[in-house]
Formats: C-alpha cells, structure tokens, sequence
C-alpha cells in the first residue's frame, strides 16, 4: 500500500494500464448517439444555452437532475446543474441551480439514493474535480477530489454512504475505479488521509454498485486481453470502506462487445447492457409492433440483460425491439423489467418509397420475451403518449412527431412493471421560428407518469416549449 493523497479513506479497487489503447478508451457518458436526417435537416442543437440534458431521478421519483446551460449566454454557453421536485399528484417544480457559487463547467451530477446528496463534476483551470452537495442546498459543496486527474463517472452507493468513480491520468495513460466512505458528508469528515490499491494490468472504463442484501458489490468493466473491442465485466465485494482493498475479483461476463457509448443499468437481480452487435448488420430488428410497417434493419447496438449470479449467461431478443439502443434508462426495482431508449426505422404506408426514422422507449421483460412501445408526443390538446410511431406522424410525413428525436431516458429505482416515473430528454424537430430564435434539435427534458395504461407527461425544462405544427418562420407562433 502507499498513501497518495488526501481525498478520504479512498480505496483503488481496480486500475491502471499504460499504452495507446488504453488511452484511446473514452467516457460512456460523454459520447453523442448518431444524428438522423430529416429532408437533408441536420439535427444538431443551434445554441447549447438550451441544451437540457443529462436527466437523474432520485428512487422515490420525487427528486430531479438535470444539466443546463440556460442562465449563460448563447456566446459562451457554461452548463450547470439543477435542481427540481416533482411531488406525487403535480408536475414537476421550477429548476434551480443545485449550487450558490461557481464550480465552473458542471456535468455527470448524480443523486443518491436516499435523495439527499449530489455529486457533481466540475472542470475548472485545466481541472477536473468531484464535489459533494446536499440537495436542500443548506451548506456549502464540499470538494471531495483535489489532484492532476480527471476524477469522473460518480455513482453512490446503495446505501447512499459510498461513493466510486473512474480517475484517469491523461500523463500516464491510467485509469482507476475509486470509493471514498462520505461519512456524514462535511468536509471534515469526508477529506481525511486515503489509500489505494492498484492492479497494473487493467483499464476502467465502466463503474457501478450492484445492490446486496449486506455490505457492498462494487462493478467494473475493464479490456479484454483477448481481442481488441471486447470487455471483461467484474465486481468486487466486501463489508465495509476499509475492507475494498483486500476484495476478490469475481468474473461475470468475460470478452463481450459492450458499446463504449452506453452506461450500464445495474438493479439487484439484474444488469442492463448495451452490447455491439458484430460484425455490424448480422441481426435484423422488426420495428414494427403498431400501425407502422416493419422494415428489417441492420442493429448496431442492443439491449441484453443478465444476472449476477450466472456467469457469462445473457439474456437477448431474437428481434431486438428497436433499429438500436441509444441510451438505457433502468431497471425496474424487482429487475423483472428494463427501459430504454431505441430508434427505429418505418414505414406508416406500405407502398411509400421513403423511410422514416422514429425514437421510442421501450419498456422489455428482462428475459427477453416481450416488450412495449412508448411514443410521447404534443397534440394541440397537449402531451399524450401512442403505442405506434404513425398515430403520431404529420400530414406530411416528414417527421414521425413532435418529439422526434428522444436521446435518452432514466427511470425511478423504486419503479415498478407498472407503476413508474421517467424522464427523458426529446429534441424537437416541428418549430422554425426565426423571429423568436427558436431553432430545431434544442432539447429539452420531460417527464412521464406511467401508472397501469395510464401515461402523463409533463414538462421539466419547458425553456423554449414547442408549437405543434407553427409553420416556418410566423412569429405570431412563438411561445417563450
């Protein structure tokens, strides 16, 4: 053992390789999906001022996250994170910024579990650093890193009394899984001397916590040795902070093509993956499933699930639901059901010559026997949601709908098959409004209800809400 470095009883559970591979390794969170076209219609946001994305939801569902750059300036957008309720019976509450001073550029804020802290990442002065704030915002945030490395990825504990996160050396070419014990979350109790523990050989580049009945199952993904592409899933447990550094690696899924673009759901019973399929087009999706006509489409990427307790066994659609996963949003707390977000390629009448693209969320049986189609949507009458892509399209059939491109989605732990909260983030594609400056592909957040077959959605953002169907450029159709 050697003692690096002041950050709090911090324990290297898993770390480390030099070379350009591993360089080359980048974050899942920080990497973009692929933009569609829409008639030769580029997607990309205009102004990331009203970039509204990086949605978190506390267990209960009553608390939000998100990440915002909307009180700077369209010149020189700075996000930061934000805050809101969303109570039972009402829409959720006007964000407020989740800190009162200025920790730079802010990004990947996370909730724990109990819904009373929140770990933000911060990029300041060439740095990169986590920080810890109670969301009632009655003290000041606490800075729980202070290094050279870029300290990312943070994930809580179950118990809301741990929490991990990847630290990478751009110098060396290291990357490290990292727990801190929180204490009672002040700085003095959580900046105490630290230790670590490294293994040489390996490169982190997933992290996450499996719940247990006791103590702590701390997860990681890491290069397969045996071919360029592929990853090693492990985790580690132990009882208590000090006891990680002696933890014993258990192997779970050995040389899989996990998507380096798409984080991991982890729940009790179950893990969510998105994996690459390969080569690239040897699994056909059958997007259908409404009014819309299938079309067979080459999968890129799709949803598997397995269970901590089989090593090496998954479970997969013979028809992934879906043209390919784009973000997975969770599981449901018994880890019978999985959410995420899917894009599809359709046709509403079979003898159109064009295709049309089409984001949903899925909601699938982890044993990879059925699935549902969510299509949020805006009517004139408001927000609803359709089981199919064509009870949602335009006269015109150049978009699917008003939300058109839904770019991901996170549900409540605490959620149910039935009965759950979800918030996903959508770019509208319906509103050319010069004179208001409202431009296509700026997302925004929104939340969902879905209780049985009932579905409600409300806005969360609701910045620069859209108009169903305003035709181009009338001024009299802005709404701010």
């Amino acid at each position: 053992m050697q003692t690096i470095r002041t950050i709090g009883q911090v324990l290297l559970l898993s770390s480390l390789v030099l070379g350009a591979a591993a360089c080359g390794k980048k974050s899942p969170v920080t990497s973009k999906p692929e933009e569609p076209q829409r008639n030769g219609t580029d997607l990309e946001s205009v102004s990331g001022k009203f970039n509204d994305l990086e949605p978190v939801l506390s267990a209960d569902g009553t608390r939000i996250l998100f990440i915002s750059a909307r009180d700077s300036s369209d010149v020189a957008p700075t996000r930061k994170a934000y805050k809101s309720e969303w109570l039972a019976a009402q829409a959720p509450g006007a964000p407020v910024r989740v800190t009162a001073v200025d920790l730079g550029l802010e990004r990947q804020a996370t909730l724990s579990p109990d819904g009373n802290w929140i770990a933000i990442v911060a990029s300041n002065a060439g740095r990169t650093e986590l920080y810890l704030q109670d969301f009632a915002g009655a003290s000041a945030p606490v800075r729980i890193t202070d290094d050279a490395l870029e300290d990312a990825e943070p994930v809580f504990s179950p118990d809301s009394k741990l929490l991990a996160w990847i630290a990478r050396d751009a110098a060396s070419g290291t990357a490290a899984a990292v727990v801190v014990a929180l204490g009672g979350g002040t700085e003095a109790e959580v900046l105490r001397l630290g230790v670590f523990v490294s293994q040489p050989t390996e490169f982190v580049t997933l992290i996450g916590w499996l719940p247990v009945e006791s103590g702590y199952r701390l997860l990681t993904a890491t290069p397969a040795p045996v071919a360029a592409g592929l990853t090693n899933v492990s985790y580690f447990d132990f009882v208590a902070a000090p006891d990680a550094q002696a933890a014993v690696r258990t192997p779970w899924l050995d040389a899989v093509p996990l998507s380096s673009n798409v984080e991991p759901r982890l729940a009790a019973t179950k893990g969510m993956f998105a994996r690459r399929v390969l080569p690239v087009g040897s699994k056909l999706s059958t997007a259908g499933g409404g009014g819309e006509t299938p079309q067979r489409m080459p999968v890129k990427n799709e949803a598997v699930f397995a269970d901590p307790t089989v090593a090496g066994a998954v479970a997969e659609f013979a028809d992934p639901p879906g043209h390919e996963v784009l973000a997975l949003g969770g599981l449901t707390a018994d880890g019978t059901s999985g959410i995420f977000v899917a894009r599809s390629v359709y046709r509403c009448d079979p003898a159109a010559k064009t295709y049309l693209y089409g984001t949903s969320i899925i909601l699938a049986a982890t044993d990879a026997t059925s699935f549902t189609r969510f299509v949020p949507r805006i009517s004139p009458a408001g927000f609803d949601v359709a089981k199919d892509f064509c009870d949602t399209k335009r006269a015109d059939e150049t978009s699917g709908r008003v939300d058109d491109k839904i770019l991901a989605a996170t549900v409540n732990a605490n959620a149910t098959p039935t009965k759950m909260r979800i918030l996903y983030v959508t770019r509208f594609t319906n509103v050319f409004d010069a004179a208001c400056n409202l431009k296509a592909g700026d997302p925004e957040i929104l939340a969902m209800e879905v209780d049985g077959d009932a579905k409600a959605v409300a806005p969360v953002s609701n910045f620069r809400a859209p108009i169903v169907d305003s035709p181009r450029g009338a001024a009299a159709a802005c709404v701010l």
